[in-house]
């Protein structure tokens, strides 16, 4: 197991989670990636279903808009949302559409019926084997996350299950996204992008790229490139992990230019604890517990609680 970096982005070599996921060299590597960057590039994990699920995005995304549209996203996020239909965090509609997943819940399901927000079934498009390809690598991502909250507690100064135990009935969602190209002829403007300046909501955010250049991450006030293709998987720190932690990890902020030279098609998976889960930040005995749902709400909505102060090692 190696520790690497690429264009100033830490890089792990992950396979030692499939024997000893506790290992303290991992543990290290990954607590100082995430206490100093925000995340780290995770290589040897294994995501099989990586190359179908790419596969299945581009035959939806080649699909006419008016099969697309008949599986447009509902109040619950889950479906397609058009081209330059979401302003999430710039000034300009990102230069993107995407289609969303989340963890596929019926009618009777009693978070369904309670009506807790974000909650429901999948929309799926009549496509054969689109299905089977997303929700395989859905799967293998959640598993990855149970994993590494092994040495992300750990880092943390946590018993092994002290992440892990909040992810058994998790919230969770994953979104295929197609970004894209502007034409090279096409002036640059500074409002402008795939996906604008961000950090994600929640707990973690698993990203999966295509070869070639895409995601960049902030590092010292400068944009670098993520490595990303083969086996190469990004983990990143969300808002609500650097709170939880009490500021031991931060959260990364990161962005997508508009791809150049062709369409780019990514994957991002965001693995959080149950909706309804309390969880009160580390080492802050003064500092109110949250449910989950209501600050990744509360930080969708413009108003995210301030980090607190960083522990010290």
């Amino acid at each position: 197991m190696t520790g690497t970096s690429t264009s100033f982005v830490p890089v792990i070599d992950c396979s030692v989670l499939r024997t000893d996921p506790a290992d303290p060299a991992l543990t290290e590597q990954i607590e100082e990636a995430c206490r100093d960057f925000g995340g780290f590039v995770a290589s040897g994990c294994e995501l099989t279903a990586t190359g179908e699920a790419f596969r299945q995005a581009r035959r939806f995304f080649e699909l006419p808009e008016e099969a697309r549209r008949a599986v447009a996203a509902d109040h619950n996020n889950r479906g397609w949302t058009e081209h330059r239909s979401e302003t999430s965090h710039g000034r300009e509609p990102d230069v993107k559409e995407a289609f969303q997943v989340g963890c596929d819940l019926g009618s009777e399901h009693p978070l369904v019926r309670a009506g807790v927000p974000l909650h429901g079934p999948n929309r799926w498009p009549e496509l054969p084997g689109f299905q089977v390809g997303v929700e395989s690598l859905f799967e293998q991502i959640q598993g990855l996350c149970r994993g590494l909250s092994v040495p992300l507690a750990r880092g943390l100064g946590l018993d092994s299950d002290g992440l892990c135990k909040h992810l058994a009935e998790p919230y969770a969602s994953m979104r295929l996204h197609r970004y894209r190209m502007v034409e090279p002829e096409t002036p640059r403007t500074g409002d402008e992008f795939g996906h604008a300046p961000h950090t994600d909501f929640g707990l973690l955010g698993i990203v999966v790229q295509e070869e070639g250049a895409g995601l960049q991450a902030e590092r010292g006030g400068e944009w670098v490139d993520v490595p990303g293709g083969g086996d190469l998987i990004t983990v990143i720190v969300g808002d609500l992990l650097a709170w939880w932690s009490g500021g031991r990890y931060r959260a990364l902020r990161h962005q997508v230019p508009t791809p150049r030279q062709r369409d780019r098609y990514s994957i991002a998976a965001f693995v959080n604890p149950a909706f309804n889960r309390s969880l009160h930040p580390l080492n802050n005995a003064e500092a109110q517990p949250q449910r989950c749902g209501k600050f990744i709400l509360n930080a969708a909505h413009g108003s995210k609680p301030l980090r607190p102060v960083r522990t010290a090692r």
